[in-house]
C-alpha cells in the first residue's frame, strides 16, 4: 500500500463490521475477503439468505424491490475501498436511503467506526456489539 493506510486496515475493518453483521441476525456471513490480508485493500462483501433478511427485516422493501425475481439467490452488502480511496461506499439492499460515501482517514480503528456506525444505522443495530469472548 502507498502507506495511507494502516498495514492491517483490512483485518481491523472487517473484525468490527463482522460484529455488526452478527448484531443484525440475519443470518450475515462474510464472503470476501476470506482472509483479510495485511498491506492489501479489497471490497468486501457480506451475504445472508433472502429468506433470513426478511425474517429480520419485515418492513425493509426487501421484497418489493425484487418483484416478480423474489427470492433472489443471497442479499449482498458491500463496502467498496480501493488503494486510490478517499472515501468508503456502500451498497446495501432492502432500503432505499442513500448512504454518502464515508471519508476514509487509512487508520483503521477510527474508519472502522465510521464504516460501523453507517452499516448499524442501516440495520438498526448497535455500531459497537460486545464481542464474545
Amino acid at each position: 500500500m502507498d502507506g495511507r493506510f494502516d498495514d492491517n486496515w483490512m483485518a481491523t475493518v472487517c473484525e468490527r463490521l463482522d460484529a455488526v453483521f452478527a448484531a443484525a441476525d440475519a443470518g450475515f456471513s462474510r464472503s470476501a475477503p476470506q482472509d483479510p490480508a495485511p498491506a492489501r485493500l479489497e471490497p468486501m462483501l457480506w451475504e445472508t439468505d433472502a429468506g433470513s433478511f426478511l425474517a429480520r427485516y419485515p418492513d425493509s422493501g426487501i421484497r418489493a424491490s425484487y418483484g416478480e425475481q423474489w427470492p433472489p439467490p443471497c442479499i449482498d452488502y458491500w463496502v467498496e475501498v480501493t488503494e486510490a480511496s478517499t472515501h468508503a461506499v456502500l451498497s446495501v439492499e432492502g432500503w432505499s436511503a442513500q448512504i454518502d460515501p464515508i471519508p476514509l482517514t487509512g487508520a483503521g480503528e477510527e474508519d472502522a467506526v465510521h464504516i460501523a456506525d453507517a452499516l448499524a444505522t442501516v440495520l438498526g443495530v448497535d455500531p459497537a456489539p460486545r464481542q464474545a469472548t
